[in-house]
């Protein structure tokens, strides 16, 4: 029979009643029918009656179910089955149903085909574009040439490298400005390292490990504006290794609430384990009431390395608290710079040990300490040239004193307020084996401190203070000096409100203070302590004793430094030199007298030794005199 075009496979939606569905094409067998439910292809459970004809029926046992998909599809095998034979039979029938078959298995290819890729017939080779008619294609090999097609498999692969940054990724980095290299983002991303990277979490949990595997890639470290805890004491592991938090000083917090470890040191153990140029900041540390220490800078004396010490470090933006049993911060090696430092409510604040050497501090806050706002123990091996920059001291104690330096020399602070000292001998103290330390601008507030003690006390080869003033509360002296080595240069003090009952109080045994002030009984002058308003000509010190000259309020000038020096005066045209005994001595070798004429010391005659103008004296040792009568030189003495 003739074969029509038509279609080779139909659709139908079940809905759990339907049980008969007709076939829209010629079967010429029923196993030429190929049935599926919901893309499950059946091989039993319905019948086919209708074969041979145009359209067919099947009939399932059982209804296919609501919404599921039935398909039919022609499926004709690529066979032949009848062999023709030389002289045999040619029957129409036979004939008609091989080449039905031949049709029907072409019209079966052409759907096939139409639902392939394909091109439109105005597309040009090279440039055209395959119609998936919105169909997605599957099975997609990965792509290896520049212009495979890429599947979703090796996109996502491809995506996920470039930004996650696996080794081989894709993605590429390029920095603005001309010499730019392109680097990977794995690269990139790797300059440093953040403690999430590790597993780290906000507190409470503990990312004592996170902390301990970051430090060990040697790289700097961020972290993210939270508060953290970790029992470990962080030690960078490598030179340059930095710590730095996000945003403001107190955004980012690590808190040991486990152990007494100190908080940060710079290195750990003894010999060269030393580490140069590394660095925290923007971040705050909390203790607890165990904790040893909370940052610590080592060096060779205090903590046994070998080599060098832990130098050029730089921490910025800072804050310790709550360090129970030790200092907040301690500087035991050289060439370090602090910037913008708070220590609050800790046991001692800032520590200065050995070969604190080279040292800066610009601008440091401390408050609520226990003991000492800044203590320098005697014996801490003379460290030198150390300058703070606006510091405040407040509300701290100490045994003593709550600022304490008793070693180093060179030892500057720039720009001082002490308020609400707790310490009961005085507020700031230099003693022991310093030397050469000064105050340059010190501010004082009594508030609720101790009252009645000195604001600076000294005994130290040299200390100069300059523009000191107390803003509130009775005070004992601006500065009190002591001991038998001193000496002391008062530049300027200032009562704005309260009292300061004796300014400067000398009880040292040289005596050597001056003082220099612009307001009450010292205005405009230049004194020395304990000798009444005299102006100072010139001084010159050893360590033996101090030798003195001074005009004093008669226009005498005394040499030394108490009321037995010899004096030297003059009344009219006459000059008298007197002392406590009598009258003084004064001794030359030679003395001029008039407009040339001399008066001379030998040691015998003059003749030929000594030359003078005429009218010349010379008295000998050997008890007699001689003038000079005439002659040029050494020649015409005469003996008297």
């Amino acid at each position: 029979m003739a074969v029509p075009a038509g279609p080779t496979e139909v659709r139908y939606i079940g809905n759990g009643v339907s049980t008969v569905f007709t076939i829209p094409f010629l079967l010429i067998l029923p196993t030429d029918l190929d049935v599926f439910i919901s893309g499950v292809e059946q091989v039993s459970g319905y019948t086919i009656t209708g074969v041979g004809n145009p359209t067919s029926t099947i009939t399932f046992t059982t209804a296919p179910a609501v919404g599921s998909d039935v398909y039919l599809a022609l499926n004709v095998p690529f066979e032949r089955l009848n062999d023709y034979q030389e002289n045999g039979d040619f029957l129409a029938s036979t004939v008609n149903r091989d080449f039905d078959r031949i049709w029907q298995a072409l019209k079966q290819l052409l759907r096939g085909a139409t639902r392939a890729l394909t091109l439109d017939a105005t597309d040009v080779d090279g440039s055209g574009w395959y119609r998936a008619k919105g169909n997605g294609i599957r099975d997609m090999a990965d792509p290896v040439a520049e212009q495979d097609a890429v599947n979703f498999r090796s996109m996502r692969t491809m995506i996920e490298q470039a930004l996650a940054g696996i080794v081989g990724g894709v993605g590429w980095f390029l920095q603005a400005g001309a010499g730019a290299v392109a680097r990977t983002f794995q690269d990139k991303m790797r300059d440093h390292v953040w403690l999430e990277d590790f597993g780290a979490q906000p507190a409470p949990f503990d990312s004592t490990a996170a902390f301990s595997a970051a430090l060990a890639t040697g790289k700097s470290i961020g972290l993210r504006g939270e508060h953290y805890y970790s029992g470990e004491t962080l030690t960078p592991v490598a030179d340059g290794q930095v710590i730095f938090g996000t945003g403001k000083m107190g955004q980012t917090i690590i808190e040991n609430p486990y152990n007494s470890n100190p908080l940060y040191q710079s290195s750990v153990g003894p010999g060269a384990t030393y580490k140069r140029r590394i660095g925290v900041r923007d971040i705050e540390f909390v203790g607890n009431p165990t904790t040893l220490a909370g940052m610590v800078l080592r060096g060779i004396i205090s903590d046994g390395l070998t080599g060098d010490a832990d130098k050029s470090c730089e921490f910025r933006n800072i804050r310790v608290r709550d360090v129970g049993a030790g200092p907040g911060l301690t500087v035991n090696s050289w060439c370090n710079n602090l910037y913008s430092i708070e220590l609050w409510d800790n046991y001692q604040g800032l520590k200065l040990g050995a070969e604190a050497n080279a040292f800066g501090s610009y601008g440091m806050y401390i408050t609520g300490c226990q003991k000492e706002a800044i203590i320098m123990p005697q014996g801490s091996g003379q460290p030198s040239v150390i300058n703070f920059y606006n510091t405040t001291c407040q509300y701290s104690g100490g045994d003593e004193y709550m600022i304490d330096i008793r070693d180093g020399y060179a030892i500057k602070f720039y720009g001082l307020y002490l308020e609400g000292s707790r310490a009961p001998l005085g507020v700031a103290n230099v003693g022991g084996q310093a030397a050469m330390v000064g105050f340059d601008n010190v501010m004082h507030n009594l508030v609720d401190g101790v009252v009645n003690v000195p604001i600076i006390t000294t005994n130290v080869k040299h200390c100069h203070v300059k523009g000191i003033v107390n803003l509130g509360g009775a005070m004992a002296s601006f500065v009190k000096i002591t001991g038998t080595l001193p000496f002391t240069h008062v530049e300027g003090y200032h009562v704005a409100v309260g009292s300061v009952a004796t300014p400067v109080d000398d009880q040292s045994t040289r005596r050597s203070t001056i003082v220099q002030n612009w307001d009450g009984s010292e205005f405009g002058m230049t004194t020395f302590k304990n000798l009444a308003a005299q102006h100072l000509t010139e001084w010159r010190t050893t360590e033996a004793n101090t030798l003195i000259m001074y005009v004093d309020g008669g226009g005498r000038l005394v040499f030394g430094p108490d009321a037995t020096a010899p004096t030297l005066s003059r009344a009219g045209g006459t000059m008298s030199l007197t002392y406590s005994a009598g009258i003084g001595t004064f001794r030359a070798p030679r003395f001029g007298i008039g407009a040339d004429k001399l008066i001379l010391d030998v040691p015998s005659s003059p003749e030929g030794a000594f030359a003078a103008p005429p009218g010349s004296l010379a008295m000998s040792n050997n008890g007699k005199q001689y003038t000079k009568d005439n002659g040029v030189g050494n020649i015409g003495w005469l003996q008297i």
